[in-house]
Parts: structure tokens; sequence; C-alpha cells
């Protein structure tokens, strides 16, 4: 027969495995919560490209300013320029919210310099280096650290 202090004891044994697992539940679902983050900021933003990245084909009048753009700056409008900085705008905030997404876990490497050689051939084009000469000013410091970074690789500083 089991006395009171016994089962006291088994009491308390009972108890310590349930804490043990416990913990182990929560661990696990503290992984599962941190993969479907990351799978939602992946989501999230590449679908936030392909939107970005859509306008040209949906709207023609933006794939012949984005030509007209890369032969000839003197020649963009006031308007033109309306148009390419609102896409350019666009497009580097999405950037911008990559690279935060990045560092802090949530978007991983390969996407991140992905992204970022995507960054360099942007970069490669005049009208975006003349956007981004003069619109620079609106996004944080440690982006525009990035960017200026990415210039100096592709020695357009």
């Amino acid at each position: 027969m089991f006395t009171l202090e016994d089962l006291g004891n088994l009491g308390e044994f009972v108890a310590a495995i349930g804490v043990v697992v416990s913990f182990f539940y929560l661990a696990f679902q503290i992984r599962q919560n941190t993969r479907s983050l990351k799978a939602n900021a992946y989501q999230e933003t590449n679908s936030y490209f392909q939107q970005i990245m859509l306008l040209p084909s949906m709207y023609p009048h933006m794939a012949k300013l984005l030509a007209k753009s890369d032969s000839n700056l003197e020649s963009l409008s006031d308007e033109d320029w309306a148009g390419l900085g609102s896409l350019y705008h666009a497009t580097f905030s999405a950037v911008q919210t990559m690279m935060k997404a990045h560092g802090e876990g949530m978007v991983d490497d390969e996407l991140w310099y992905a992204t970022r050689d995507s960054v360099k051939t942007l970069l490669g084009r005049p009208s975006v280096e003349f956007w981004w000469a003069n619109f620079a000013p609106s996004f944080t410091s440690s982006f525009k650290a990035e960017v200026e970074q990415i210039r100096t690789e592709i020695g357009s500083t």
C-alpha cells in the first residue's frame, strides 16, 4: 500500500513529466509559427514584386516609357518622370522591406542576394541611377547604405 508521502512523490513526478512534455510541445509550436511567419513574409514580398513587375505588361504606356528612359533621359517629360518615379519608388520600397525581413531572419539569404543582384541591374539603368540620386533621402539610412554599397560594387558612384 502507498503512503500519503509516496502518493505525493508520485504526483510530483507526474507533474514534472507534464512540464517537460509541455516545454517540448511549446518549442514545436514556436518552430511551426516561425516557419509560418517566414512563409507569409516570402509570399507577401513575392506578391508585391510580381505586381510591380507586371505593370509594364498591363499598361503598354509604361513599357514604352521604360524603353524611352533607357535611350534618352533628356526626352523625358515631368509626366514621364512621375510615372517612372512611382514605379521606381514602389520597387525600391519593396526591396527595402525585403532587406528588413532578411535582417530579421524572415527571408533567407538566397532570396535576398538574388534580389540584391536585381538592384544591381536596376542601378545600371541611367533613369534609375538619376532617380536614386534625387530620392534616396526618402529611404532608411541602412537601406541607403546598402544601395550605396551596391553602387560601389558596380562602379556607379
